[in-house]
């Protein structure tokens, strides 16, 4: 009797713990970021580094939303951002932005809910648009960190940085901010790249 009992109360453990496992997780926190705006800063080695301020528009090759224009589509006017106006933006320099914009996962209107089930992350539901259909997906934020991995739909998977923007209006919002640049140099060999990265302006309030 005394040599059965641990191996009964080790298999009573074992049962406990599987049955938990395949219980659902609680969710107990979730956030939602809706998208307002995108952008897309492209660097060549030719030109300008990228402002600390990326709202600041001095010479950085980027979409920024005008100050009517927040919570816009964000598709902007094309235009460079020089002070003076007078400046040709390199072909190169469009011709990647637009690609960056164009094959970015979630466009303005669309949004992220991030519920949190684990101490590092949790469920993800992701709508690629205002009217697009709703993705499942997990993510992973490791606590005091900035980084979130995405990993949803079939086979879409990136890591952002949260960080946060100014609003025309003054309020601070978050923002995911995704390096590209990588990606793109192998798609760009020659053309001297020094950073792509992509802008999601969101509506949530920042930390």
């Amino acid at each position: 009797m005394n040599i059965k009992l641990p191996h009964l109360l080790l298999s009573t453990l074992l049962a406990a713990a599987l049955a938990a496992c395949s219980e659902p997780s609680e969710v107990y926190y979730s956030t939602r970021y809706e998208v307002t705006s995108l952008e897309a800063v492209v660097t060549l080695s030719d030109t300008p580094t990228e402002p600390e301020n990326p709202d600041s528009g001095s010479g950085t090759a980027a979409i920024r939303p005008s100050a009517d224009d927040e919570t816009g589509d964000g598709s902007g006017d094309g235009s460079e951002g020089g002070s003076d106006g007078g400046e040709t933006e390199s072909p190169v320099i469009e011709e990647i932005r637009n690609a960056v914009l164009a094959a970015a996962p979630v466009q303005a209107g669309g949004s992220y809910v991030l519920d949190y089930s684990e101490y590092n992350g949790g469920l993800l539901r992701v709508k690629p648009s205002a009217e697009g259909e709703t993705l499942s997906g997990t993510f992973v934020k490791m606590p005091g960190s900035s980084e979130i991995t995405f990993t949803y739909g079939e086979g879409v998977e990136y890591t952002a940085t949260l960080s946060s923007y100014t609003t025309a209006e003054g309020a601070r919002c978050a923002r995911f901010t995704v390096d590209l640049t990588e990606s793109y140099r192998t798609l760009y060999p020659d053309a001297g790249i020094e950073s792509v990265v992509r802008y999601e302006n969101t509506s949530h309030a920042a930390n």
